[in-house]
């Protein structure tokens, strides 16, 4: 039921979703983003959950043998498909973080980027990216956070979220500090953990399964 409800409600958005995106927070995050992920290396073969429209996608297939981008809503893959097929090492697939059907312990690298903080369930998407990373695989999360802005700057945020989106259907305000405890206890060492963005923000952490 919660992953039917979310696929419906992000379907809904496929069409304007990076155009909506830019106006929620702006170009600046994501051009911070972009550098940060853009910056990791030798990332072997890569899965990307809640890869959306493909949004961050190009910028880790640059570094990577091959790069599995996955998403719960068919029209935000057929976007992602259509804009991804110039990469010859980029595959689209539909999937969920929670039980994914790919195979344990084959994958060097997993993105979760702009998706932690929508689950109901964060643990078991973690169980399961450590379930597909090989020993020492690494774990790269992003994640869009109102806990470290000024209050001004995130009230304007979230209006401007409802006015494209209306109110999704499940949302948590991480803090850098509970999602780094979220990573621990799914069996990752935290390499790397820090708040990016200006007057938008957003979570950045590094880790490799233990």
């Amino acid at each position: 039921m919660e992953c039917d409800e979310k696929e419906e409600y992000w379907s809904s958005f496929a069409g304007t979703f990076e155009d909506d995106v830019r106006y929620i927070v702006g170009d600046e995050i994501n051009r911070v983003i972009c550098e940060k992920i853009g910056g990791l290396r030798i990332l072997g073969n890569a899965v990307e959950f809640g890869c959306g429209t493909g949004l961050f996608t190009p910028v880790i297939a640059g570094n990577a043998d091959s790069v599995l981008a996955t998403d719960l809503s068919d029209e935000m893959l057929d976007i992602a498909r259509d804009k991804l097929a110039v990469f010859g090492n980029i595959t689209v697939r539909k999937a969920s973080c929670y039980i994914s059907g790919l195979g344990s312990g084959e994958y060097d690298t997993v993105l979760i980027a702009n998706t932690l903080h929508l689950l109901e369930r964060p643990e078991a998407a973690l169980r399961e990216i450590s379930r597909i990373l090989k020993p020492g695989g690494r774990l790269v999360v992003v994640s869009y956070s109102g806990r470290h802005m000024e209050l001004k700057d995130k009230e304007a945020l979230a209006d401007r979220f409802i006015e494209r989106w209306g109110k999704p259907p499940y949302a948590r305000n991480l803090s850098l500090e509970g999602l780094c405890e979220l990573v621990i206890e799914a069996g990752f060492n935290v390499e790397e953990s820090e708040i990016i963005g200006d007057w938008v923000n957003a979570l950045y952490v590094v880790a490799v399964k233990v």
